[in-house]
């Protein structure tokens, strides 16, 4: 006992010393911040004690990575470019873990593993740079864009390895959908007071159809959209299931402010996936659905509701008017996506194999309709083509093939619902993501990774437990 009192205490002073000239650092920087920029040092006050948490404590700092995935609006200005929240919060769990890890670097090493989506993921990354290093038009730019790609990919490795060992798959699903629904009730009263008057920020002006749109925290409100359709579709799912059922109340509450966020985005794109997404996994629950029919009323009921809130005048003119005329003008949303991804397609042909560079479309064409700035291509599996060639979006193309087959194969093999039900809830999800960023993609944000993190560590875990009691 004396021994490890006294192995205790020199860890607490190697800690102290080790932390002393830091802290030392931090309060100089902090005194001369505050003297620059006030709001800033404020930030800095706030954020400084969740960072030195998520540094000592994994799961904690998985929670803060959970809240710092929607908040991608927000950017930390830096010499060299701009650091996401999320990106400083992983590079601070991961900073922790290697220390951690360092007294025993064999046993480290072999905790971690990378596994089949994580080496697809790091070789899409590589070739994303090598396209990058041969064709973009800038360099710098590019590489910047890789070097977040490989952040979403180390997001992954990370969920994917803590998630089953330092936090229970049930923490971290509860604590996606306390995010998702936050986020929703965040969007949800800036709308509410946008339309009173008050631009509390959140909100932004559609060029097209000129409404309001909400986009919360997140970085545009198509993003914002579609990811409260991933949360409504995940809640949905759980409340098929009777292991779910204690929480039926908070679940049916989060499933109705996620549908009024996803409203309140006005992305069409996300209207019609949520719908289609509802019915696919009535389908794939029937049983379910004959056992309690309320659910099926439901469904009614919320379709329903849906096609009266577009058939009612809004904002001074019938919504579905207004949608239908910005869907078949001649200068529509979906025409101008049309015209990039078949200007994408004719200059791809010019390096078909590694494609053109990393967010390269950008650098060579400007959006007249947002005061010339980079243009954007929006879908996905284009956008690969074009950045990355016919390599690149092979690699995306296995990956998520591999995934979704893993999480069918999952389905088929586990019986414990315990597993069994947050998979197919986030399977579910996930595809109705991938569908959405044909229109809009935002694949490289973090808060995809934590969903193919979780199901790859409830597929590792869930195995295990079967073949335990097999």
């Amino acid at each position: 006992m004396a021994s490890y009192n006294a192995s205790s205490t020199l860890k607490a002073k190697s800690w102290v010393s080790f932390l002393f000239p830091i802290l030392i650092l931090i309060s100089l920087f902090f005194a001369w911040v505050s003297n620059q920029n006030p709001l800033l040092a404020l930030a800095i006050s706030l954020g400084l004690p969740l960072a030195i948490a998520a540094f000592f404590s994994v799961r904690f700092g998985f929670y803060l990575l959970v809240i710092a995935a929607v908040l991608s609006r927000f950017v930390i200005p830096l010499p060299w470019g701009n650091l996401k929240i999320e990106q400083l919060v992983f590079l601070i769990v991961l900073l922790g873990l290697a220390l951690k890890f360092l007294p025993n670097k064999n046993a480290s090493l072999r905790s971690i593993k990378i596994d089949q989506i994580g080496t697809i993921a790091i070789l899409w990354i590589l070739a994303n740079v090598l396209s990058s290093l041969l064709y973009s038009p800038d360099k710098t730019a590019s590489l910047r864009i890789c070097l977040w790609l490989g952040f979403s990919v180390g997001i992954y490795l990370l969920t994917k390895n803590i998630v089953g060992k330092k936090i229970s798959i049930e923490k971290a699903v509860k604590a996606i959908l306390i995010v998702g629904v936050l986020e929703a009730v965040f969007g949800l009263a800036v709308y509410l007071s946008f339309l009173l008057g008050n631009d509390m920020g959140g909100v932004q002006i559609d060029p097209v159809m000129s409404i309001p749109k909400v986009y919360g925290t997140i970085w545009e409100a198509n993003i914002f959209g579609v990811f409260l359709v991933s949360i409504a579709l995940i809640i949905f799912n759980l409340l098929l299931s009777k292991e779910y059922a204690k929480f039926k109340v908070w679940l049916w509450g989060g499933f109705f402010l996620s549908f009024l966020g996803v409203i309140a985005s006005f992305t069409r794109s996300a209207w019609m996936i949520l719908v289609t997404f509802l019915f696919i996994s009535l389908l794939t629950s029937i049983k379910v659905f004959l056992k309690r029919p309320s659910l099926l009323v439901f469904l009614v009921i919320f379709v329903s509701i849906f096609a009266i809130f577009l058939n009612t005048s809004f904002l001074g003119t019938s919504t579905i008017e207004d949608l239908g005329g910005a869907y078949f003008s001649d200068y529509s949303t979906v025409t101008f996506r049309l015209i990039r991804v078949g200007l994408a397609f004719d200059e791809w042909k010019t390096s078909p194999l590694l494609g053109l560079g990393t967010n390269s479309f950008g650098q060579r064409h400007y959006d007249p309709s947002q005061e010339n700035a980079p243009d954007y291509l929006g879908m996905l599996f284009g956008q690969n083509l074009h950045d990355t060639g016919l390599v690149g979006l092979g690699l995306v193309l296995a990956l998520i093939f591999f995934q979704v087959r893993k999480g069918f194969k999952f389905l088929r093999l586990s019986a414990d619902p315990k597993y069994k039900t947050p998979m197919k809830a986030l399977l579910i999800g996930f595809l109705a993501l991938v569908t959405a960023y044909q229109s809009t993609s935002a694949f490289w944000f973090g808060f995809n990774w934590i969903y193919l993190g979780l199901m790859s560590a409830i597929y590792e875990k869930g195995l295990q437990k079967s073949l335990v009691n097999e």
